[in-house]
Order: structure tokens, then sequence, then C-alpha cells
């Protein structure tokens, strides 16, 4: 899970909160969410239910069990005040900011699903001190938070909904939930290289053989290629790298990345029909 606060103007305030078991920095228990569906409102006619609403959602809220979470990171997302001292207080001035909450897991097809909060706040509204005897071997138990969602402010398809849903491997789709989520800036991935096969083809006056470029690294931000022929009175190429023999003789294909200009080649040899 991250947790992204933002500010009072909605913007990303500090770095993300990332609660996703590692050592010293908490972890995930459950995560129970309610309220994706409203209530049915019901219209009676002729005796029978002639008509029924069930528009938007209800009270979205997920209910978390965390374990371990670090008191500087609580204390942020509760909205208590840390002095430097170290001292957290509690009080009238407990006012929590809105976050963004970004929940990532794996189905059992092995795709990555995300579930994400637009914007909502943090609430705790318990401590639970217990004395413990030295002989019980008692697991850890986790502590229980509310977060209560809202719809989102933002311009964009996200306007006015409460959750984003992805499960997938779309690099692009998974950007762009973190992006709306999370308010972050999409991370860009250059390209290092592209590669066109196969290396040589031979095809007739008038036939067709296509091309493949592969662009790397596999998640590059931008893999857009053009294609261009060394000779059009010998072989032409379209933009899906599908080239068509128009003449004897031998032309080079060039496929050139629009990410740094990478380029890979391919001789086409041409024949008579």
């Amino acid at each position: 899970m991250t947790i992204q606060p933002f500010d009072a103007k909605g913007a990303p305030k500090g770095e993300p909160i990332v609660v996703q078991g590692d050592t010293n920095k908490g972890g995930t228990i459950t995560a129970e969410i309610s309220g994706l569906s409203s209530n049915a409102l019901k219209v009676a006619a002729s005796d029978i239910e002639y008509w029924i609403s069930q528009e938007g959602v209800g009270e979205v809220s997920v209910d978390f069990t965390l374990i371990d979470i670090p008191a500087d990171s609580e204390a942020i997302i509760l909205g208590q005040k840390t002095v430097e001292s170290g001292i957290t207080y509690v009080g009238n001035d407990t006012n929590p900011p809105y976050c963004g909450v970004l929940l990532e897991a794996e189905n059992l097809q092995g795709d990555s699903a995300y579930l994400g909060f637009f914007r909502g706040k943090f609430a705790k509204d318990k401590e639970t001190l217990n004395t413990q005897n030295p002989a019980d071997k008692k697991a850890p138990e986790g502590d229980s938070y509310t977060f209560t969602a809202a719809g989102s402010p933002d311009n964009g398809d996200q306007k006015g909904e409460y959750v984003a849903k992805y499960v997938g491997s779309d690099t692009k789709a998974i950007s762009t939930v973190k992006a709306q989520v999370l308010k972050a800036t999409p991370k860009t991935v250059t390209v290092s290289g592209v590669s066109l096969t196969p290396t040589t083809a031979s095809i007739k006056v008038r036939a067709t053989t296509a091309l493949t470029a592969k662009v790397s690294p596999e998640d590059a931000t931008d893999k857009a290629v053009s294609y261009e022929s060394s000779k059009i009175s010998v072989a032409t190429v379209n933009g899906s790298g599908v080239v068509t023999g128009v003449s004897e003789g031998s032309a080079t294909i060039t496929a050139t990345t629009h990410d740094g200009s990478k380029t890979a080649s391919t001789t086409v040899t041409v024949t008579a029909a």
C-alpha cells in the first residue's frame, strides 16, 4: 500500500508512505472496502416494484488492519502534531490531511491488480495497551484504521469518482492510475535500443513481407518507430513495417525509434515474380 498525503491545495506533500512489509516500515494485514454500491431507491406502482434506482456509491470507506506503522508516518496521516523533541500531541487542532491511497496485489492469473482511492482521510479511533505475560508467546496484533473516501476534485476521467481499478500489465495504464491517485509524475523510461527481424529477407516483385521492430527496454515509455526504405524504386515499407517488392534489386529497410533515434536495419532482396 502506498499513501500520499496532500496539502491544502491538493498537491503532494512530502514523500509517499509505503507500507509493504519492509522491516520497520509496517505492513497491511487486511483491507475491507465498503460502500461501493449505493442503497437502492424503490418506487412502487400498480402493486409492484416498478422502478429501482441504485446510481452512484454509498459511504465509501476502507477498514485497514496495519501492523508496526512507524510513529512519524502514523502522525502524518492522522494529522497529529509532532514537535522537535519527538513528542506527538492529539487534541482540538488534530486534523488529518487528505490522502490518496493505492493498493497493489496480484490475482490468481499472475496479473498485477491496482485499487486506488483518489482522496480521503484516515482515522484511528482508539489505542489499545495490553499488559503482557512474559510467558505468553503471542503474535503481535495490528491496529485498526478507517479511511473515509471522497470523490476526486481533479479534472479528467477521474473527476467525481472515488475509486480506480486496473488489472493487467500495461505500463501506460499502470502509470495513469498511479498519476491520478498519487498525483505522481509518471516515470519516463527512455529507449535504449531497437532490433528488427528478420535481419535479411527475400521477396518477389509485388509480394510483401512483414518486419517486426522490438524496442528495449520492455517498459519504455515511447515505443513508437518509423520505417524508411533506402530505395523506394526497389522496395517500399509502410508504417507497420510491411515491405512490398517493386522491382528487382536490393534495399535497406531502417526502423528508427521516436525516442532517442535508435536504429536497426534489414536488407531486403527483391527478385522477379
